[in-house]
């Protein structure tokens, strides 16, 4: 395979690399090894040459704080020297902190700006307002859109103007079937799974194409399975990235393969052929989980600290009752009558994610066994939205734990012009009702009048 002079490939989970006369751009790099306390592995090996491309190149792009996106045993293998890690500017720069702790430099990319890496590339990034991002990359004169696994979050209307002035563009999305990733449990103790969309894939990808006005589609951001014997129940509930495929008959648009590689200069697609990871999935105490382990003295207080410590959860919620080793240990709130959450998790990864600000992670990791206690509206997962994850996310890696924290962020997302909530999909406007108490009193006015 020739190298590419004007292009891009993919690489794996999230990983996009792209070329101007050499490797110029990759995009949250993860070669291998496991991320969220082992629970998820690459679906498929990462090829030499696309490690010695991401070693190449001198700007990463990393997403998000999270462990799939902002994989750290990757990060600590690529030399640092004369690179540059770029950061979306999502409020509180934690994110780029861990980054420069590792030995990067960082440069935060302000929303809705264009920034040059070479002659022919330059890019924007979208932060939104649950510290996620959206990374526009021009090629060449050509557009690539790479929404990892962010949503609209109110930034359609300024993609769809975007994609609009290019002739060829390329979304790059982990859209489908939202994966499960929330081990939610009924009763008899039994996952509850959320229901796919009905029909094949391929047409809501078509739908998703005309609204933005996407000439290509590429599957990315969701290439991983769980690695952890406790986690495994959910891969079967994982549609494989051909399922993009089923159901698309749009005649201007097309669907490419999820490991591809296309060369600009030479009008070349070649289809790349990863070797697929097979390995059975590992014990929990691979990772230095034992499920009968106890709290340690002490660590009942710091659950305790660091629950009420995020104020919205204390409104929105009775009670947290963290089940560990056999015991259960409640934190009493004064919110919500009747509602709560039942948490069982291995001591050594529940206490690693309270240190590390991880909580919504691990919730997310797929082994935690999350039982949803009195009145909810629902059993599965989509009960977690938007009251409890989206406050984790704004109090983990935004640092926006009390009302006037929270109100600060708000503010600061409304004031850059992308955080249109009230106009995205359901669970976006569902979203924008939970920050409605935190936003400016003109602008929820405002918005009751739309």
């Amino acid at each position: 395979m020739r190298p590419i002079g004007l292009g891009f490939q993919t690489a794996g989970h999230a990983t996009l690399i792209c070329y101007d006369g050499g490797p110029v751009l990759a995009t949250d790099p993860w070669f291998d090894g496991p991320s969220a306390w082992g629970s998820w592995q690459l679906t498929h090996q990462v090829a030499k040459a696309q490690r010695d491309a991401v070693e190449a190149c001198p700007f990463l792009w990393i997403s998000q704080d999270r462990s799939d996106h902002l994989h750290v045993p990757t990060l600590e293998g690529l030399s640092k020297g004369g690179r540059t890690v770029l950061v979306p500017d999502h409020r509180g720069g934690r994110m780029a902190a861990k980054l420069e702790r590792l030995g990067f430099s960082t440069r935060v990319l302000a929303d809705g700006e264009w920034v040059s890496l070479s002659d022919r590339i330059r890019v924007m990034s979208l932060s939104d307002i649950r510290l996620e991002a959206v990374l526009l990359v021009e090629v060449g004169g050509r557009l690539i859109v790479n929404t990892n696994e962010a949503g609209d979050r109110g930034i359609g209307e300024l993609l769809q103007r975007t994609i609009g002035e290019y002739e060829i563009s390329y979304l790059l999305s982990g859209a489908g079937h939202e994966e499960p990733r929330i081990r939610t449990v009924d009763d008899e103790d039994l996952p509850c799974v959320t229901p796919p969309p009905p029909g094949p894939l391929g047409v809501g990808i078509e739908t998703l194409m005309g609204l933005l006005g996407a000439t290509y589609f590429v599957p990315l951001s969701r290439m991983r399975r769980h690695a952890r014997e406790d986690s495994a129940w959910a891969n079967p509930h994982m549609l494989p990235a051909l399922a993009h495929h089923d159901g698309f008959w749009l005649e201007d648009k097309e669907v490419l393969p999820p490991f591809m590689h296309w060369d600009f200069e030479s009008a070349g697609i070649t289809v790349l052929d990863p070797i697929e990871n097979l390995d059975l999935p590992h014990p929990a105490s691979a990772y230095g989980d034992d499920w009968s382990e106890r709290l340690a003295p002490g660590e009942s207080g710091l659950l305790d600290a660091y629950i009420r410590g995020i104020t919205h959860l204390c409104r929105s919620l009775e009670r947290v009752i963290f089940e560990v080793g056999g015991e259960a240990h409640e934190v009493r709130l004064e919110g919500d009558a009747g509602r709560g959450l039942r948490i069982h998790a291995p001591r050594a990864s529940l206490m690693a994610a309270i240190h590390e600000e991880r909580l919504g992670e691990l919730l997310r990791a797929g082994f935690v066994k999350v039982r949803l206690v009195g009145d909810w509206k629902t059993r599965e997962p989509s009960a977690l939205s938007p009251d409890i994850l989206p406050f984790l996310a704004l109090a983990e890696a935004g640092g926006a734990k009390t009302p006037e924290e929270v109100r600060a962020h708000v503010a600061d997302y409304q004031a850059r012009g992308l955080t249109a909530l009230e106009r995205s999909g359901v669970e976006d406007r569902r979203l924008a009702v939970a920050f409605e108490p935190y936003m400016a009193a003109g602008l929820v006015q405002e918005r009751g009048q739309e």
